[in-house]
C-alpha cells in the first residue's frame, strides 16, 4: 500500500471549520483503525503460538495414548465420556484441532477467534457442533454477530 504524506496544515487551512473537523475526525478514525489492525495482528500471532503449543501438547498425548490418535483421526466419534477426567488444556487440545477446520471452511478470516470462543462452551454443546453442520453454522453466525457488535462498540467508544 502506498501512503502519500501531505502537508495537513495547508489542506486544513483551505477548509471551513466543519470540513476541517470532519477531516481531523476521519484521520483520527483511520489512525485508530490502523492501531486496531496492528493489535489484532499481534493477538493473532499470540493465538498462533498458543495453538502451536496446544498442538505440541496434543502430539505428546498421541505418543502417550494410541487410542487418542484413533479418536483424533475421526475413526471413533468423540464422546463426553472421552472428555471426562482430563485437564482443561488437554480437552482444548483434543477438541480444537477437530473444531478449527470445520470453522475455517465457513469463516476463514476469524476461524482462530471463533474456535477460541467455542472452546469456552461446555462439552455437550461442542459435541453437538462437531456432529451437526447446521448447529455449527448457526453458532458461527451468533459468534460473528457478537464480534461485529463488539467491534462497533469499540469504535463508538473511541470516538466519544
Amino acid at each position: 500500500m502506498n501512503v502519500r504524506f501531505v502537508d495537513t496544515n495547508t489542506i486544513l487551512y483551505k477548509l471551513s471549520d466543519k470540513e476541517r473537523q470532519d477531516k481531523i475526525d476521519n484521520w483520527n478514525l483511520i489512525k485508530k483503525m490502523v492501531q486496531y489492525n496492528e493489535n489484532q495482528q499481534r493477538l493473532e500471532m499470540h493465538h498462533r503460538q498458543h495453538v502451536q503449543n496446544q498442538n505440541e501438547m496434543h502430539h505428546r498425548a498421541h505418543l502417550q495414548n494410541p487410542m487418542h490418535h484413533r479418536q483424533h483421526l475421526g475413526l471413533e466419534p468423540l464422546t463426553s465420556e472421552m472428555l471426562q477426567g482430563i485437564s482443561e488444556e488437554e480437552r482444548k487440545a483434543i477438541i480444537g484441532p477437530r473444531l478449527y477446520p470445520k470453522i475455517q471452511v465457513m469463516e476463514p478470516r476469524l476461524a482462530s477467534k471463533i474456535t477460541g470462543m467455542f472452546l469456552e462452551l461446555d462439552n455437550t454443546e461442542i459435541l453437538v457442533l462437531l456432529s451437526d453442520q447446521k448447529a455449527l453454522m448457526n453458532k458461527i453466525n451468533e459468534a460473528m454477530a457478537i464480534l461485529k457488535k463488539m467491534f462497533q462498540e469499540m469504535f463508538q467508544g473511541q470516538q466519544q
